[in-house]
């Protein structure tokens, strides 16, 4: 199963729980929605695509950022679903920056290069 990171920093003028505030709101809305909550503590959410069957998206306040953790044997595909939703217009006024911290490919965990 592959785990991607990311942190999610907020733009100036917004916080961390605006952001997760935000999401939340968003991803309970039934209408059209590709999201669904399936926990609240914690916040965790999958995508309506089969393709994305499997993947969690756990999302919680860390310091100054919101820590999303994207984890499934489809996280790469999982992280494209992710960053549609944090790019979007909806979240313009508080997705500043997001960094990543991508797995580790198999050859490199095994010494191999």
């Amino acid at each position: 199963m592959e785990r991607i990171r990311a942190r999610v920093l907020p733009r100036e003028g917004s916080t961390p729980v605006l952001l997760l505030g935000a999401i939340r709101e968003y991803a309970s809305q039934e209408t059209r929605n590709p999201w669904v909550v399936r926990s609240r503590r914690p916040f965790v959410l999958e995508h309506r695509s089969p393709r994305a069957e499997g993947v969690r998206y756990e999302l919680s306040k860390d310091g100054d950022a919101v820590s999303l953790l994207i984890a499934g044997a489809r996280a790469r595909l999982g992280l494209a679903y992710a960053m549609t939703m944090l790019a979007s217009a909806r979240f313009s006024e508080h997705v500043g920056r997001v960094e990543l911290e991508l797995p580790t490919p198999p050859a490199q965990r095994r010494g191999r290069r």
